[in-house]
């Protein structure tokens, strides 16, 4: 028989002692979580019956979870504790089996909150379904030697960026035409690297970026964009394993920029890949490496030039 696990998101240990003890009538495994990154890995772990959440945690706070686990199709139940009764509206629309409970009325309201999330529904997950291309089910089948290329863009750049990558034949490639598919792509593809544009339906690149690194998945990523304003390329830079990113108009001019930097981002060394892997499992927060520059636009090349 499985065994029935509670989890418990906060990162004061008291108040994460005073909730197990508050739910020990339940009878569930209790398992602790002191941050929201951590809590995101335990709930794919552990699959817990039961969440309690608190708002306000480093890395990850608990709305910023809870759409994270919205934009994966999955339904846990979980109980939000926070002094904000105010977030109650952000709570009610994210999942039905989500509840709020007051931090100042915690050992009156968890318990029978707890009872009732339990007694209405078991927890559920929503089938989810994405499509291949022969091409792409083939090169998976193949067990090839090729480097494996996730390319997350709409029709029109999918197409300029395959054709001129192709060329090369010494590349597995695969596609995803928003940030959602990707995502779930990348786990199962596994891909060597992504190039990921920044507008994206349902999020965008760097949220994609900060997605996996939340889960614990490290893929070296390039970003191929129209932008070339500060703030983009920075929130950019200030996410681990970006390898570079290109101005989508510079790559259609000159493919050899392209071709350079895709190589240079597959031959990172091994220790530099162990580092990076290390780095997502450690749950370090993101370092921002901000340029000194108060200009407008970014000067690429100097940037590329430090990756």
């Amino acid at each position: 028989m499985r065994t029935r696990n509670l989890l418990i998101i906060d990162d004061d240990v008291s108040i994460r002692g005073l909730i197990e003890a508050t739910l020990k009538p339940i009878g569930y495994q209790a398992i602790h979580a002191e941050n929201g990154v951590d809590g995101i890995r335990k709930i794919l772990r552990f699959h817990p019956e039961l969440v309690t959440l608190d708002m306000m945690m480093p890395h990850l706070d608990g709305i910023q979870l809870m759409a994270l686990l919205k934009s994966m199709h999955l339904e846990v139940p979980t109980i939000l504790l926070t002094v904000n009764e105010a977030l109650v509206e952000k709570i009610n629309k994210f999942s039905q089996h989500s509840f709020f409970c007051p931090k100042s009325d915690l050992r009156k309201r968890l318990l029978p909150l707890a009872q009732k999330l339990l007694s209405d529904r078991p927890r559920s997950f929503k089938d989810i379904t994405y499509t291949l291309s022969q091409e792409e089910f083939m090169g998976l089948l193949s067990r090839s030697d090729r480097k494996k290329i996730l390319i997350v863009a709409e029709g029109q750049t999918w197409n300029q960026l395959k054709r001129r990558l192709m060329v090369l034949e010494i590349y597995e490639l695969y596609h995803a035409l928003n940030s959602e598919e990707a995502l779930f792509k990348s786990i199962f593809i596994q891909p060597d690297l992504i190039l990921s544009e920044i507008d994206l339906p349902q999020g965008d690149g760097i949220q994609l970026a900060e997605n996996l690194y939340i889960l614990g998945h490290p893929f070296p990523i390039i970003y191929i964009s129209d932008r070339n304003d500060v703030a983009t390329v920075n929130r950019a830079k200030g996410i681990e394993g970006i390898q570079g990113y290109l101005l989508r108009k510079e790559v259609l001019r000159q493919p050899i920029l392209l071709h350079n930097r895709v190589e240079a981002a597959l031959n990172i060394s091994q220790i530099e890949k162990e580092q990076l892997k290390a780095q997502y499992q450690a749950i370090d927060p993101q370092k921002l490496k901000l340029p000194a520059k108060s200009s407008e636009h970014i000067d690429f090349q100097s940037w590329l030039s430090d990756l």
